[in-house]
C-alpha cells in the first residue's frame, strides 16, 4: 500500500515539469563529465537518459560527442545520426565533428561533403584544415590548396 502515494508523488512530479530540471541537470553533468574526460560517469549518466528519454536528441548528440572524444568513430556517427533523427537543432555543432569522424572511418567523399556543410554554418581554420586534408587524400591536390591557404 505504501508504493502507491509514491508512485503517484512520481507521476505528479514528472507530469508538473519538475522532472525536466532534473533532466536539465544530467545533461549538464554530462557535459562537464566529458569535458574533464570522466568518460566512464559521463557514459553511465547518457544511458540512464538515453533509456529514460529515447526520444529526446541531445543525450544522442552528447554520447556522439563522448564517442568521438574516445575514438569510436562508428558509435559517434550512429549517434549523431540519432539525434538527427530525433530533431537535433544544432547540426553546426555535430557536421565538424561527424566530417572527423567520416575521414577516421574512411568515407572521405562523404566526409568531404558535410565539411563543406560544417563551413557553411561556422567557417573556422580548424574546418578548412581537415577539408584540405580530405581533398589531398582523395588525390584532388590543386582542390586542397584553397582550404589549406585559409586555414593559415
Amino acid at each position: 500500500m505504501r508504493c502507491i502515494p509514491t508512485c503517484t508523488i512520481t507521476v505528479l512530479f514528472i507530469l508538473s515539469g519538475c522532472a525536466s530540471t532534473g533532466y536539465n541537470t544530467v545533461i549538464k553533468q554530462v557535459k562537464t563529465h566529458i569535458s574533464f574526460k570522466r568518460y566512464d560517469i559521463a557514459e553511465t549518466q547518457l544511458k540512464t537518459l538515453i533509456k529514460s528519454f529515447p526520444e529526446k536528441p541531445e543525450p544522442y548528440y552528447l554520447a556522439g560527442v563522448l564517442n568521438f572524444s574516445k575514438g569510436n568513430y562508428y558509435d559517434c556517427l550512429m549517434n549523431f545520426d540519432k539525434a538527427e533523427r530525433y530533431g537535433y537543432t544544432g547540426k553546426e555543432n555535430i557536421y565538424f565533428r561527424k566530417g572527423i569522424a567520416l575521414y577516421h572511418t574512411g568515407n572521405f567523399v562523404e566526409s568531404e561533403s558535410v565539411l563543406s556543410l560544417s563551413l557553411k554554418h561556422n567557417p573556422t581554420p580548424e574546418t578548412w584544415k581537415q577539408l584540405g586534408i580530405i581533398r589531398y587524400e582523395l588525390g584532388d591536390y590543386k582542390g586542397a590548396i584553397g582550404p589549406l591557404e585559409k586555414a593559415s
